[in-house]
């Protein structure tokens, strides 16, 4: 994560959707754009879940582009989980690393933890800008631990993924 974080914020990255060009590193480089599913992408095919040529989305419950998925590295699956995220954190059922999407949106991000009421993402969604908006430049340290208010203990988690 760290390595990424410091490549995004280094080569001037910034928040924005630019013709499918989002989840491969060497198309984020080239167009300088990259969205909330870009770190995902990228993260998940440098360890393997995420066969070569593939992407994936997640978005309101589903996982757009499973086919891509090596299920061979993946331990879980779960798409419409439609629950609070403070639920699941509660019950086991959500671990640091967990690949999560929205129940309600197009979003992803990587689940980092929890701690004094705090939920914690490595995230490249517009929260983790210097202006919290289309446009602004990635800051390693808010990809690497983001806590965007809009993720607190009520927000719906979709989707998980949960590497082996």
């Amino acid at each position: 994560m760290e390595k990424y974080a410091s490549k995004f914020q280094a080569t001037g990255i910034r928040y924005g959707y630019v013709n499918n060009n989002w989840s491969s590193w060497s198309n984020i480089k080239k167009t300088k754009r990259a969205i909330c599913h870009s770190l995902t992408n990228v993260v998940a095919k440098e360890v393997g879940i995420i066969k070569t040529g593939g992407e994936i989305r997640l978005d309101k419950g589903k996982i757009i582009g499973k086919r891509f998925l090596n299920k061979n590295k993946i331990k879980l699956i779960r798409e419409n989980v439609n629950t609070k995220i403070s639920t699941l954190v509660k019950n086991g059922a959500l671990l640091p690393g967990d690949i999560i999407g929205s129940q309600e949106s197009d979003h992803s991000m990587i689940y980092k933890g929890h701690k004094n009421g705090k939920y914690y993402f490595y995230n490249t969604g517009r929260f983790s800008t210097d202006t919290r908006k289309k446009g602004g430049k990635f800051i390693a340290k808010k990809i690497l631990g983001s806590s965007p208010p809009k993720y607190n203990g009520d927000w719906k988690v979709g989707a998980i993924i949960r590497v082996k």
